[in-house]
This record gives structure tokens, C-alpha cells and sequence, in this order.
């Protein structure tokens, strides 16, 4: 596991979560975790297809990727966790709690679930 803290936080910005909450739930596994690689969650565009971005409510607070089970290309990590600077009056203290009890282990689930499908060669996203 890699952790990196790209991007310092100013006063009155959170992350969801901390890196120790993510070493707690995704211990030793072979993933990478940044906070704040980027400011805020946008959709890639794909330049070899027409491209319709979905629609999302809400603030994104978080975003996966998985690579496969193999290192693949220059890649030497299985996936990727990004995490999103947020407003401190938009995320509470409950709200962080429910993310590291709830949401953090799905995420777990959704790895491990990826890690077992040996098919997956391409990327995959939560």
C-alpha cells in the first residue's frame, strides 16, 4: 500500500477519511491511496467514443479505479483510491463516521470482489 498526501488541506477543508482509517480497513493490499491529486472529482473523456457524462447529485467525495490483477502497464499498484478535499460545514463528524464504518469497507468488498474475478484485465470503476 502506498499512501500519499498530495495536496494540503486549507482550514476549513476535510477528507472523508484518514490514512490511518484506510490502513485499518485495506491493510497491507496492494493499492494506492491519494488525497488530493486533484481538487475535485471530474469524468475523463474517452476520445474514442461519443461520450455522455452521467449524472450525479451530490459532492464526490471519494473515486476508484481498478487495474487488474496483474501490473499493468506503468501501473505498479492493483488500483487506485483518490480522495477529494470538502467543505467542513458540507461533512460532518457523523458524516466521517458513517463513511469509515460503512462506505470504506464496501469499498474493501469491491477490491477484494475485483482481485477474484481473474477475467478483469481492463480498468474497473466504483
Amino acid at each position: 500500500m502506498k499512501i500519499k498526501i498530495i495536496r494540503k488541506l486549507n482550514p476549513h477543508e476535510k477528507y472523508a477519511c484518514t490514512p490511518k482509517d484506510i490502513r485499518n480497513i485495506f491493510g497491507n493490499e496492494n493499492v494506492s491511496i491519494d488525497f488530493g491529486l486533484k481538487r475535485n472529482f471530474e469524468f475523463e473523456k474517452p476520445s474514442f467514443r461519443k461520450y455522455k457524462k452521467p449524472h450525479i447529485e451530490g459532492t464526490v467525495i471519494t473515486s476508484a479505479s481498478f487495474y487488474g490483477s496483474e501490473k499493468v502497464d506503468y501501473r505498479d499498484y492493483t488500483a487506485l483510491i483518490l480522495f477529494y478535499a470538502i467543505k467542513d460545514i458540507r461533512y460532518s463528524e457523523e458524516c466521517r463516521k458513517v463513511f469509515v464504518e460503512n462506505y470504506l469497507p464496501l469499498m474493501y468488498e469491491w477490491y477484494q470482489k475485483m482481485m477474484k474475478n481473474s477475467s478483469i484485465t481492463s480498468l474497473s470503476r466504483l
